[in-house]
């Protein structure tokens, strides 16, 4: 209301009352953390008391907050009489104010990992058949002379060369996509490198394991058999 000046000591109108600008506190969200901010004010209880509002204790204390319910609630009753006394715990409250994210994040989770492990489970099979396939050319590559290490690296070589154009494809999808669930994991970022990063590893390993493993059973294999493998 007042940008670029001091609120303090503003007069503003509110209730059809005027009243005084005391102090200016952070952002709120009241019904849960993936709320949008609300413009609101904190108005003294007493001076413009609203019919059909109650007041509200927010008490700090030392020592488990349950075991205070009864004297609080007899302090209560003794200076307001008959009133209605509800207690709960900030963590109690914020439990239940998380619940709907904790669970979108859950069940987003578990999808990601299913996919993730039917990613690297296709991943190796299709690159494992592959390189299966290539046993007649590598026991044609070995009989005109070609080194067993040299014949490894080449299919290694070979195949890693679309899994990392894959990896750098799949990372800036991840990183667009990822925008989308912004609004349902509260506190976690949707782009965060560690877990991309872990993805990535995890399907060049594989990727590696289902080139190398082939590739050297199939150099190992003797040059006749390779020969006439079908």
């Amino acid at each position: 209301m007042w940008p670029g000046e001091d609120p303090i000591g503003k007069r503003v109108g509110i209730y059809d009352c005027c009243v005084t600008v005391v102090g200016v506190v952070p952002d709120v969200r009241y019904r849960g953390v993936d709320d949008p901010v609300l413009s609101s004010e904190f108005d003294d209880g007493v001076q413009m008391y609203l019919p059909g509002t109650g007041p509200a204790l927010l008490i700090r204390t030392t020592v488990e907050p349950t075991t205070l319910i009864d004297a609080v609630r007899a302090i209560v009753l003794d200076l307001a009489g008959e009133a209605v006394v509800d207690f709960t715990t900030l963590d109690r409250r914020q439990k239940v104010s998380l619940a709907r994210p904790r669970f979108y994040a859950v069940l987003v989770g578990l999808f990601a990992a299913v996919a993730a492990t039917l990613a690297l489970v296709g991943l190796y099979g299709v690159i494992a058949y592959s390189v299966g396939r290539r046993t007649r050319e590598i026991g044609l590559r070995m009989a005109l002379g070609a080194e067993r290490n040299d014949v490894r690296a080449m299919v290694l070589r070979q195949g890693m060369t679309p899994v990392a154009a894959g990896i750098v494809a799949g990372a800036a999808g991840a990183l667009a996509l990822g925008r989308l669930l912004a609004g349902l994991l509260y506190g976690m970022d949707p782009a965060d490198p560690i877990v991309i990063g872990l993805l990535a590893a995890a399907m060049v390993l594989v990727s590696l394991g289902a080139t190398y493993l082939p590739a050297r059973r199939a150099s190992n294999v003797a040059l006749m058999d390779a020969l006439r493998h079908e």
